[in-house]
């Protein structure tokens, strides 16, 4: 899998990337879901979300995404009674935004390494704890190396 966009988090006067996607499980859960076309292998969810850390609480605030129509999916196709940001009240797990230089490209989901993550631990919606990892440059990997068979040099 290719590396994904990340969604996009409003915390404490700054927009982060979020390697995270909170949105999935609530999704999950809809019968039918709405049908987000993936348009791009950098965009396997086919929608990104913008979300906000507001008074200890996690909200959904924008949603943009293209439906198998080729409409514009946004924050009412999956909450057609919402009046605005809608509160997470779904998402219980760990949010994951990056800090700093990238220390490690990795070419699938978010699995690429920066120096710091923001963790934010949230049960039903609400703040729990908030922690920052340093993370170290991990140690290069060996190129692989291999030799052509003696078939195709003939």
């Amino acid at each position: 899998m290719t590396a994904q966009v990340p969604e996009r988090l409003q915390y404490e006067g700054h927009t982060l990337a979020l390697c995270t996607e909170p949105l999935a499980s609530y999704l999950s859960t809809l019968s039918p879901a709405p049908a987000f076309r993936c348009f791009m292998t950098a965009l396997t969810r086919a929608y990104q979300g913008t979300w906000a850390i507001e008074d200890g609480r996690l909200y959904l605030v924008e949603l943009h995404g293209m439906l198998q129509d080729e409409t514009h999916g946004d924050l009412l196709t999956v909450f057609p009674n919402a009046m605005g940001k809608v509160f997470a009240d779904w998402y219980t797990g760990t949010l994951r935004a990056p800090l700093g230089e990238r220390l490690k490209y990795v070419h699938m989901d978010f699995r690429s390494i920066y120096e710091e993550d923001l963790l934010i631990n949230v049960k039903q919606g609400a703040v729990t704890t908030i922690t920052t990892r340093r993370n170290s440059k991990p140690p290069e990997e060996p190129k692989p190396t291999f030799a052509i068979p003696d078939f195709l040099l003939k």
